[in-house]
């Protein structure tokens, strides 16, 4: 498991942090929007995760909220499962 988000560190950790998730052992690494060139829908993000997991792409499930991250992990070669929110219930995921 990996955690990969467009938003910059502070703020992820401040969002993980306010969900109230506690990791029973360690918790799974976590990139950050700021570390990439390029944001979504670009696969940067995606492409350096698989990397540093030792994975192929093809092997990855991604699960996400947005139109353009459905299109990053796409681009990336990546399975993806997309799960609307508030935000995005009104995006055109086809």
């Amino acid at each position: 498991m990996w955690i990969s988000s467009d938003y910059h560190k502070f703020a992820v950790d401040v969002h993980v942090g306010t969900r109230g998730i506690e990791w029973t052992h360690n918790p799974p690494p976590l990139q950050a929007g700021d570390i990439v060139p390029k944001k979504k829908p670009d696969p940067a993000i995606y492409m350096l995760a698989a990397k540093e997991l030792g994975v192929n792409p093809q092997n990855c499930c991604v699960i996400e909220d947005s139109r353009i991250g459905l299109q990053a992990a796409k681009a990336a070669g990546m399975v993806c499962l997309v799960t609307k929110s508030s935000y995005t219930q009104d995006e055109d995921f086809r």
